[in-house]
């Protein structure tokens, strides 16, 4: 194909008005019309690297925000600012929902800052929503991505792959498969998840590798806690503050 030809192709396929101009003109509109489409992308990708960072600082406000509720559950201080409990101060003070209070403390809980921002706070809901329902301890291995058993036996989902939706449709599989009852009596209460969320928060401020976590058990009956990843040094300070 000629020079000509080709100089003709591209300004018919910018602008088809273009193909009837002499093709010195149409070199040079055509130029003119690439230029404008070059700058309009470059502005439209700086657009979009602003948007991913301004999502990527808003994930951490809210990472922060979950941070200071878990401080307001502490000891005293709701009730030195006249508030019975969390939930009632977040509606009324910051306009958040039940719902939204329980899914910043679960991030907080199990995701640092950082890995809260990559994900996405969305993400990371349905990460956390999913691994909620399930039975098996695989909290860890769900944030991480990996490939796993819906409940014993059943259905295999590779978390990494799978979308929002998917990861959402997955959950509501679950709780389909458990059923209304076994899903009610193996779920553990607010103040439960709450009371693991502050020790993980003592935990990360003394520099501590450990992890609590609240595993519901039958029907009526509380939930117990597990300590992972705790150093040898620690075990023994548990052991001492039992009257080991």
């Amino acid at each position: 194909m000629t020079k000509t030809k080709k100089a003709t192709k591209l300004a018919a396929a910018l602008d088809p008005d273009l193909k009837g101009l002499p093709v010195a003109l149409q070199k040079q509109a055509t130029a003119v019309q690439l230029n404008a489409k070059k700058a309009l992308a470059k502005r439209a990708a700086d657009a979009l690297e602003r948007a991913r960072a301004c999502v990527g600082e808003a994930a951490r406000g809210f990472y922060r925000l979950g941070q200071a509720l878990i401080e307001l559950r502490a000891e005293g201080m709701l009730e030195s600012i006249g508030y019975a409990d969390l939930y009632t101060l977040a509606e009324s003070e910051l306009s958040l929902s039940r719902s939204t209070v329980d899914r910043l403390l679960q991030a907080v809980t199990h995701l640092t800052q950082e890995q809260y921002a990559l994900l996405k706070p969305s993400r990371a809901d349905a990460l956390l929503e999913l691994a909620a329902v399930t039975e098996a301890d695989d909290t860890d291995a769900i944030l991480l991505g990996a490939r796993i058993s819906l409940w014993v036996k059943g259905p295999v989902l590779d978390v990494g792959r799978a979308s929002i939706r998917e990861l959402h449709e997955a959950a509501k599989e679950v709780r389909a498969h458990r059923g209304p009852k076994n899903a009610r009596g193996r779920s553990a209460s607010a103040e439960e998840r709450a009371a693991a969320v502050s020790a993980n928060s003592t935990f990360r401020a003394k520099d501590s590798k450990a992890k609590a976590r609240v595993r519901a058990t039958k029907p009526g009956q509380p939930s117990v806690f597990d300590l992972v990843g705790l150093t040898q040094a620690e075990l023994q300070r548990a052991m001492r503050a039992l009257g080991r």
